[in-house]
């Protein structure tokens, strides 16, 4: 179909040319993060409980992500901006079934993020229990990741594909550590 005016005007406000392949690839790379989690939690559910549903929840979850793949890469033939789902529905479907994805969009991030942070708290005051002895609640530390996450929110992108990026550097350091101490373990014994 051709393009609404939403799409039109959306497109014509982003700035083109604002990163680089450097920070793309860092941001599609932290991207697949979670995906990696999802995997190895996955295969440890189903080493522990032996449950064959697992096995075919995750069967069903590729086969929605291969048909949201291929539907994705055929819309980016057609729609050229750096939009997000709002755009690509607007484009396929129109402005009022794009808005109404916009709404479920943003209350399903809006409440992954409060997970998280009830999460990143919980699990950093009781690390702070263990190990340093300092016993705040939970809040404090989610409010200390919310407020975090706000600087750097407001430093622009590329401050966050450099964070990210040496995060991910400083991650697959410590994975090829721990690989080469237990291959040196491993062709020691």
């Amino acid at each position: 179909g051709l393009p609404c005016r939403a799409v039109a005007v959306v497109g014509s406000t982003l700035a083109a040319d604002r990163l680089g392949a450097s920070s793309v690839a860092s941001f599609a790379l932290n991207a697949a993060a979670p995906l990696m989690v999802v995997g190895a939690y996955v295969t440890t559910a189903w080493a522990v409980t032996g449950a064959v549903p697992v096995s075919l929840a995750l069967l069903g979850l590729g086969a929605v992500l291969a048909v949201w793949c291929v539907g994705y890469v055929r819309m980016g033939q057609h729609v050229m901006n750096a939009g997000s789902l709002y755009t690509y529905l607007a484009h396929g479907i129109g402005s009022r079934v794009a808005t109404a994805g916009a709404a479920v969009q943003l209350m399903a991030y809006s409440l992954l993020q409060v997970g998280l942070y009830g999460i990143a708290g919980v699990q950093a005051a009781a690390l702070a229990r263990e190990k340093f002895g300092v016993d705040l609640p939970w809040w404090v530390w989610a409010l200390v990741a919310w407020v975090v996450v706000r600087v750097l929110g407001v430093q622009g992108v590329g401050v966050s594909s450099r964070l990210l990026a040496g995060a991910m550097l400083a991650e697959l350091v410590v994975i090829a550590v721990i690989g080469l101490a237990l291959a040196g373990g491993v062709l020691a014994a």
